[in-house]
């Protein structure tokens, strides 16, 4: 089992043709392109950077936003609403109700009406948000496989 742990950014399973290779190859330089941008905040008038690949997801708080990356968690005052924004047009991020951004690279599953997470974690979809929630994820995984 530990050899799957490997933190690859893509697996091809054998045998695998010139279009499996050539969506590995563009998901990669999806990726790679992302590693570039960076999200900055600020705690007690100090700034901070995260790259996007390393942000799992953002959740609001009591007065606080909740930033869940592939390393740890910290919470910063802010509102969700502002980082919706200016995300807005990075297609990894999706808004789930009013409560979750998540980067869709770390959606793992689903299971009833939540969103399984790569680091274990699970969001809840809001009900009347279900069938578009999971219509936008489908069309991004959609998108990257092409």
């Amino acid at each position: 089992m530990d050899s799957y742990e490997v933190n690859a950014l893509y697996y091809l399973q054998k045998p695998y043709d010139h279009n499996h290779f050539m969506n590995a190859m563009k998901r990669c330089g999806h990726l790679f392109n992302m590693i570039n941008r960076n999200f900055t905040y600020t705690i007690r008038k100090r700034q901070y950077s995260v790259p996007y690949t390393d942000i799992v997801y953002f959740e609001t708080g009591r007065h606080t936003v909740v930033l869940h990356t592939i390393s740890g968690t910290v919470s910063f005052s802010d509102n969700l609403t502002r980082i919706v924004e200016l995300l807005r047009g990075t297609d990894d991020f999706l808004p789930i109700g009013r409560s979750y951004l998540v980067n869709l690279h770390y959606v793992t599953g689903q299971a009833e009406n939540d969103l399984l997470m790569s680091d274990g974690s699970i969001v809840q979809i809001p009900l009347k948000k279900q069938r578009e929630t999971l219509s936008a994820i489908e069309q991004w995984r959609k998108s990257i496989s092409r």
